[in-house]
């Protein structure tokens, strides 16, 4: 006989999902820029309620610490609001240095999305050759 301490907890009614759902935006991670410029200005409509926990920028071509330092990300969301600043109140572009580190790791990023939403996103390649973006953003059924 199990003790007080030792009894099994109830079963959840709602099981997890089989994990992170991980999401491309197309236009961004399928599409080479060149050398020195600015990709286009992706609009992309949300397909569905996500929990979106994670962001991810890299290189296809290249994938050197290096040539995804020279990577920038700006993202807008739905209510024309720009998602960079520059930690003085300027608005800015993420490095993708800084969201995914010299060792792959996911940012953290925190957002309730809805079904239909409206979000711009453009990267700016200040390499000196062409690049193919990775972005990938983590998300989680709501």
């Amino acid at each position: 006989m199990l003790s007080v301490g030792q009894m099994a907890r109830p079963v959840s009614p709602r099981l997890p999902g089989a994990g992170p759902i991980l999401l491309t935006v197309p236009g961004v991670s399928d599409v080479t820029i060149p050398a020195n410029t600015v990709g286009a200005e992706i609009f992309f409509r949300w397909p569905g309620p996500y929990v979106w926990s994670g962001i991810w920028l890299g290189d296809e071509l290249v994938a050197t610490p290096a040539a995804v330092a020279k990577l920038r990300l700006r993202m807008v969301d739905d209510s024309r609001n720009e998602l960079m600043i520059d930690g003085r109140g300027g608005l800015d572009t993420a490095g993708a240095l800084s969201l995914c580190g010299r060792v792959p790791r996911w940012q953290p990023f925190r957002r309730v999305m809805r079904s239909g939403q409206k979000w711009l996103f453009q990267v700016e390649n200040r390499n000196a050759f062409d690049v193919r973006p990775l972005l990938y953003l983590r998300l989680e059924e709501e």
